[in-house]
């Protein structure tokens, strides 16, 4: 670590003769290589290497405790420590103090969780994507954004350990639904700046977390006064943690960060005790300052969605190509008769790598590792629940009229948008806006594929589970004897038998096949009027008919 006495610092500067001095000024005022040869008549090499024999007078090193660090950058942070006046403001905020970079690697670091990356297949481009973004363009803020399963956490696991060295720190914290801003504030500033955790801030950090319990306990009876109080609370504690982050370098990682949104409303927006988090990325994002956040999240937050004129990027993680899942399944070198069966089985899952990380070992233990005896099984998510799960919870936070147009989706396949417009929802719910605001919202979740001629449809896998959760909506319209609102509008006669049968798995959880028929027959009796409930109730018995038989 360069340690200089102002004293040696002033020997030195004094001594340095007027073309390297003219070159170091320039270089302090943020000019590059090529502005400063222009102005000097004199070539890009040559000013190199003025620079160079500088960093040699001020025994300026090429690393720091086996990290690489480029050399004037260093010399920078020597002459912002010891002639900051000396120093253009903007470039002053991209270096970091020089006593920090002296942080030993075991220090720099704090992980809440870290999963191992050692098998990482593919993602080349995703990576050099985020290289370029957050280390050459030095975006302050990075969303990695997907469905479950998708390989966010991978990713930017991968992505952190790789080029964690480039930073001053890197912390990765894991939100969840009781993740209070506060509490994350404090955390941050014990690893990157303990000495700005004085009894002012602490004050502050106090405050705020009684500020947060406060609103969290009336949760959206929140009154305009008690909201402008938090908004001032959580912008006062901004204003101190960018000061820090102004002085350190450092990668800051929040993964699922969606468990801080608001569940049962539009993609994007918080709960009323998680706004603060909102504001940290506007902030983050607008403001200068030299270090990166780098969100993880199943749908996108509203400030990534509209911050396209700012430093930030986003990249939506789709699955895996078709070459790397076969490597991650170990099916490269099978016979061609195989290839097809593993190649529909990825197709049909999506290219999801959670989803065949656990067909994996599934299909080795329980087939043998025979991919076309699994093919023929008669669900595709029975065999992987826990991914199932995952996916039914990201239907359980949806609006109404977001999941009534999954239902449409999944019965009647791809649609336009007008189609979707003139879809069977509800009255109250039709009009044309709410319609294309909940599709943006869906499409922010990751639930719905926009198709090249401007249709949108489902991934198999999505469609079963909106499948599932429809049966479970037709079962409880049963046992409520209410108007059978959903199974008098969509028509499931676009189904395949086995997409059918999804839904009458979840039937004939709550009750025997007899109970069904006979309950279906008493039905069609006392609603002979509505067409369509005929229709779909006909071919629910006629399949409930056909499992009865098969049983038997």
């Amino acid at each position: 670590m360069v340690r200089m006495t102002s004293k040696e610092f002033d020997r030195r500067f004094s001594g340095i003769t007027p073309k390297p001095r003219h070159v170091i000024l320039q270089l302090l005022q943020g000019k590059k290589d090529d502005e400063i040869s222009l102005e000097m008549e004199s070539a890009v090499t040559t000013i190199r290497k003025h620079i160079e024999n500088l960093c040699d007078l001020f025994e300026i090193p090429g690393e720091i405790d086996g990290i690489k660090r480029r050399r004037r950058d260093l010399l920078t942070a020597l002459f912002l420590e010891h002639r900051p006046d000396l120093v253009n403001a903007e470039v002053s905020i991209g270096f970091p103090k020089t006593s920090v970079l002296s942080i030993p690697e075991r220090e720099r670091e704090s992980w809440q969780e870290r999963i191992d990356v050692a098998n990482f297949i593919g993602r080349e481009k995703e990576l050099k994507d985020l290289n370029e973004w957050v280390l050459t363009e030095k975006c302050r803020l990075v969303g990695i954004h997907a469905l479950p399963g998708m390989g966010k956490t991978f990713l930017g696991t991968k992505f952190s350990t790789k080029y964690g060295r480039e930073f001053d720190r890197v912390i990765w914290r894991s939100l969840n639904g009781d993740s209070c801003f506060a509490d994350l504030v404090k955390d941050w500033l014990e690893w990157i700046e303990p000495e700005a955790l004085d009894s002012e801030m602490n004050e502050l950090i106090n405050k705020l977390k009684g500020k947060y319990e406060e609103i969290k306990k009336v949760f959206r009876k929140v009154t305009d006064e008690q909201k402008l109080n938090y908004q001032n609370l959580v912008n006062q504690t901004l204003d101190r943690l960018l000061v820090v982050l102004r002085d350190a370098r450092c990668l800051l990682i929040l993964d699922n960060f969606d468990q801080v949104l608001l569940k049962g409303d539009f993609a994007g927006d918080y709960e009323p005790h998680h706004k603060p988090y909102g504001l940290l990325l506007k902030r983050l994002a607008s403001e200068l300052h030299t270090s990166c956040l780098l969100v993880l999240s199943r749908e996108k937050p509203r400030e990534i969605l509209t911050a396209d004129t700012l430093p930030t990027r986003t990249l939506d993680l789709s699955g895996f190509t078709e070459e790397n899942a076969l490597e991650f399944l170990g099916a490269k070198e099978t016979t061609e008769n195989e290839l097809v069966g593993w190649r529909d089985l990825i197709r049909v899952y999506g290219y999801n790598p959670l989803a065949l990380k656990f067909l994996k070992p599934i299909i080795n233990d329980l087939w043998g590792g025979n991919i076309n005896n699994f093919i023929n099984q008669s669900s595709l998510t029975e065999m992987i629940q826990n991914f199932s799960n995952l996916i039914q919870r990201q239907l359980e936070i949806l609006t109404s009229v977001e999941r009534h147009l999954l239902y449409y989706l999944a019965t009647q396949g791809k649609q336009s948008l007008s189609d979707l417009s003139q879809a069977s929802i509800p009255d109250d719910l039709i009009e044309t806006d709410t319609v294309i605001s909940a599709m943006l919202s869906l499409k922010s979740r990751f639930l719905i594929e926009k198709l090249q001629n401007g249709y949108f449809s489902l991934q198999p896998v999505i469609q079963e589970c909106t499948l599932k959760s429809l049966g479970q909506v037709f079962v409880k319209e049963m046992q409520e004897d209410s108007d059978y609102f959903l199974l008098s509008h969509f028509d499931i006669s676009k189904l395949t038998d086995r997409q059918i049968r999804l839904i009458l798995r979840e039937f004939l959880k709550e009750n025997s096949h007899h109970y069904w028929l006979d309950f279906f027959k008493e039905l069609e009796q006392s609603h002979g009027k509505n067409s369509l409930l005929q229709k779909n109730l006909k071919m629910i018995q006629a399949n409930l008919e056909k499992v009865l038989f098969n049983h038997i």
